[in-house]
């Protein structure tokens, strides 16, 4: 099990510079600080979820292909979700390994160590900077991005509807055999073929049907929306 959670980080490029290069500081004024930072609220306002997610936590097991995620609000460590992954899908067997980044919220927190260990987990954690450690989840990371900016561009849905997209393409990829493995990875997981007559195309129109019953026979049946999502 490779075991990660996803975040931009910034980094410093590395520029070739020659013995006589001279290199000058320029720093900015309050005012352009104020628009740059202006800026960045904006760009992070604009990516919100519906529900105030600002990030998510991916598992990925590395025998069945099989992905869980989580969208979450902050980076406090998702204690909840890893409790939830190992009752339903530890598997009964010995010789099992986590893998995490160096990150507080995860390879940096006791606590994310204790749950593990105490469902007879290795924990293993990277060095510094070495996201090929980790490659089994950095690849399905570049996977989701790439599905989650596909199907909000067909269904012509703004960004906050990011978290929808995303359950939506793991739900999918968890369906659909990948590399050599023989079945689906929610079927190598489960032991069972998943039904998936339900599943419609993310963004389609689609109508809920009222709770209760109606006031009267003029009232209408069911009300439209947008399918954003199965589980």
């Amino acid at each position: 099990t490779r075991l990660e959670e996803t975040e931009e980080d910034l980094c410093d490029d590395d520029f070739p510079l020659g013995d006589d290069t001279t290199i000058e500081f320029v720093p900015l004024t309050d005012g352009e600080v104020d628009a740059k930072t202006q800026a960045a609220r904006a760009r992070f306002n604009r990516l919100v979820g519906h529900n105030g997610e600002t990030c998510y936590c991916l598992i990925a097991d590395l025998k069945s292909g099989m992905w869980k995620v989580s969208a979450r609000r902050d980076k406090t460590p998702p204690l909840d979700f890893f409790r939830r992954f190992i009752s339903q899908f530890a598997p009964p067997c010995r010789d099992k390994t986590v893998r995490f980044d160096q990150g507080g919220e995860l390879g940096g927190n006791q606590n994310v160590h204790d749950i593990f260990h105490k469902a007879g987990y290795s924990v293993e954690t990277t060095a510094p900077d070495s996201s090929s450690e980790i490659g089994q989840v950095e690849r399905p990371h570049r996977m989701i991005a790439d599905g989650v900016r596909t199907v909000l561009c067909a269904a012509g849905l703004s960004p906050k509807f990011w978290p929808c997209a995303l359950l939506t393409c793991v739900f999918i990829a968890n369906h659909v055999p990948r590399g050599d493995r023989p079945a689906a990875p929610i079927t190598m997981c489960s032991g069972k073929r998943p039904n998936v007559s339900h599943l419609r195309v993310f963004g389609s129109r689609c109508y809920a049907l009222p709770t209760t019953k109606r006031d009267s026979k003029t009232d209408v049946n069911a009300h439209p929306g947008i399918f954003l999502g199965c589980e």
